[in-house]
């Protein structure tokens, strides 16, 4: 990891760490461990304990102050969400819960280190083709505070309808990326 970072350097290249998952990735054994931590999905720490930021935190803390690299590519869903009677009571709306636990990483990275590129893809935070209601594009706004860039994943289409995209984008307070184009 060391040879890589450092060759992408002296390339004037950024090395950014993508996918990165959000209380979820490589944490299997520590929630099967842990009560503390645990949801109702095997993979997927309890975002309201605050022990599972803890040790989201630990990760970050290893990789940024282990590797230098220049970025986090931050991922929640791929892995589902916690969906605990407590965790929908407080986020009912998947969209709404995606946007808090990124938004919250990001905050923590932003202190940890404030030149990190950080970016976060919407995709599995609802349906393809269903576009965001208004709640889900508050949400989402207030997500594009926290980090450098929203990607719309487009491979199986996007979230956002090229319709309103423009209109969207407007809003948003970091950049906006597809893979799909339309």
């Amino acid at each position: 990891v060391e040879q890589i970072v450092k060759a992408a350097h002296a390339r004037n290249m950024k090395v950014i760490c993508f996918p990165s998952g959000v209380l979820s990735w490589g944490f299997d054994e520590i929630i099967k461990h842990d009560p503390a931590v645990r949801s109702d999905n095997r993979h997927v720490m309890n975002p309201l304990r605050e022990e599972s930021w803890r040790w989201q935190e630990k990760v970050w803390d290893y990789m940024i102050d282990n590797y230098g690299i220049d970025g986090l590519h931050l991922e929640s869903a791929d892995q589902g969400r916690c969906k605990t009677a407590e965790c929908l009571a407080k986020w009912p709306n998947d969209v709404v819960y995606h946007s808090y636990v990124t938004a919250r990483t990001a905050e923590y990275l932003r202190r940890k280190n404030r030149n990190l590129t950080l970016l976060a893809t919407v995709q599995g935070f609802s349906t393809w083709g269903r576009d965001f209601t208004p709640e889900e594009d508050e949400a989402l706004i207030s997500l594009s505070r926290t980090v450098d860039c929203l990607f719309d994943q487009g491979h199986a289409g996007t979230y956002v309808p090229q319709t309103r995209r423009r209109e969207f984008i407007r809003k948003l307070h970091c950049g906006y990326g597809t893979s799909g184009g339309l």
